[in-house]
């Protein structure tokens, strides 16, 4: 693996893409021959959208007696079920495709009866290709015999499905030059239909202003022709939200001040607000810098309020977010100073464990958001605690990395929580955005075939409103994680576009 700076070049005269390599053009000078990594301091659809509903008929095949028929089945994710008792596909695909030049692997819930499986043109019902089953390990609760397929040898656009004597046939699916534009343009709007919303979760809303404003840093579009001065469309949209989200802060700050029952905004809530201002500040300040200000007399409130908190039971990487992103919109020596401190005096983290409460995932959150931002500044920095922070980021993703490889149908997983899943992905994300390699990219395209249908259910996770999260009890995080999966499958496109 290494740094390819002709790709980057490249990439940023794309048309109509702003690639905006900060994070790149930070560490590019830092990958040093060693291999170490350091930073550059300047110095000074409802389910399945979209398209298709995915309910449709699935041909009866012969069973041995594992299976049922499986036509009309309801695979909402909101209801529990469960494959190898025959009550959702048994045949795991993508049903939103792949690409031409895209590893495509099929799963296969069933008896091992069956050693082939083929792969049939939809439109004509001949069979294209013919590929070989190899039996696998289930890593879910449920057990199960589970086998896999491999047909990356198939490039011919078009729609397929494929089957399996005893066991039973896939949904439709495409094989095309760009299957992720579209899950791109759902996972968009849906975080524009939130931002025109005027209530939900506090903070999933400022977390989706976050994605809002992460996602038009690094991939978003800017306006054409005549409007070259004017915001994009997806700033405009994330200005409203940040505007909604400050009304409400007032009015839960103000309960605050005149209750006694102690509930409050909580540490989490505070810091991700404050996160998302900072964010909102330094994305606006070009185009509208008293509108922008503003967002900045917000995030330093919120910041104050935070360190005030701070005691025994505080969690510092709150603050250290915070401190970050408002050291990268500012500069300011008093964010970078607590900075400093804080990673001098941290210990060596492992992130996003599946059993980890909420708490610890938001702290895992935290740390990584605030490392990319304070790395990806233009002010100054240290580059030693880049390093640093470096190593730890690149170590967390190999650690998915050698996750993913070890499970061999990457589909089950033990906790089955989408959050956790995005967040690791992410990480990957970041890594790959410095380092081009095929393996992580094809580790995050494995990610986005999961919350396509590819899973153990056979149901798709994406909606209007997001991305469902099926192990999440408290509702309102769709936009918020649909919006982790929109930075996800920007970092897919474009390495698609550099190849």
């Amino acid at each position: 693996m290494g740094y390819n700076q002709h790709n980057v070049s490249t990439l940023e005269k794309s048309e109509g893409i702003v690639l905006r390599r900060k994070l790149t053009a930070v560490l590019a000078a830092c990958c040093l021959l060693s291999g170490l990594w350091g930073c550059h301091n300047p110095g000074t659809q409802e389910a399945f959208a979209p398209g298709q509903e995915r309910t449709g008929e699935v041909q009866k095949e012969e069973t041995d007696g594992a299976g049922e028929n499986l036509s009309e089945q309801d695979t909402s994710i909101r209801q529990e079920v469960s494959a190898e008792e025959g009550k959702g596909p048994r045949v795991l695909v993508d049903a939103e495709g792949y690409g031409t030049d895209e590893k495509k692997t099929v799963y296969f819930w069933g008896s091992g009866k069956s050693k082939t499986f083929q792969v049939v043109n939809a439109d004509t019902r001949e069979t294209v290709y013919t590929g070989t089953m190899r039996a696998t390990v289930s890593e879910n609760g449920a057990g199960g015999y589970l086998q896999k397929g491999d047909f990356s040898s198939l490039t011919e656009p078009g729609t397929y499905y494929i089957e399996a004597s005893h066991i039973g046939r896939s949904y439709d699916f495409q094989i095309g030059e760009s299957p992720f534009e579209d899950l791109s343009g759902v996972l968009l709007a849906a975080i524009e239909e939130e931002a025109a919303r005027d209530e939900g979760v506090f903070l999933y809303r400022c977390q989706t202003l976050s994605w809002m404003l992460r996602y038009q840093e690094y991939y978003g579009r800017t306006e054409s022709g005549l409007n070259q001065a004017a915001a994009p469309k997806l700033l405009t949209d994330a200005q409203q939200l940040g505007e909604q989200l400050a009304k409400e802060w007032g009015e839960k700050s103000a309960a605050d001040r005149t209750s006694s029952s102690g509930a409050g905004l909580t540490d989490e809530e505070t810091a991700y607000y404050c996160g998302a201002m900072a964010q909102l500040y330094e994305a606006l300040k070009e185009y509208d810098a008293r509108g922008a200000n503003i967002f900045l007399k917000e995030a330093a409130g919120a910041y104050e309020t935070l360190y005030q908190r701070r005691g025994a039971e505080f969690d510092e990487t709150l603050l250290f977010y915070d401190a970050a992103l408002l050291y990268k919109a500012t500069g300011q020596n008093q964010y970078h100073n607590l900075i400093k401190a804080y990673l001098k005096n941290g210990s060596p983290r492992e992130f996003f464990a599946g059993d980890a409460p909420e708490e610890e995932l938001l702290s895992d959150e935290a740390y990584v958001y605030g490392a990319v931002a304070y790395m990806s500044t233009l002010h100054k920095v240290d580059t030693a605690l880049c390093d640093e922070l470096m190593e730890t980021l690149r170590n967390g993703a190999e650690q998915v990395v050698e996750e993913c490889e070890a499970n061999d149908y990457f589909c089950v997983s033990t906790d089955r929580r989408n959050r956790v899943l995005s967040d690791r992905l992410y990480l990957v994300a970041i890594i790959e955005h410095v380092v081009v390699s095929k393996e992580y990219v094809e580790i995050l395209q494995g990610g986005i075939h999961y919350i396509n249908g590819c899973n153990e259910s056979g149901a798709g996770f994406v909606t209007g409103r997001g991305v469902l999260d099926p192990a999440n009890d408290e509702k309102g995080s769709d936009a918020a994680l649909g919006g982790a999966y929109l930075f996800i499958v920007g970092e897919i496109m474009e390495s698609e576009a550099a190849e």
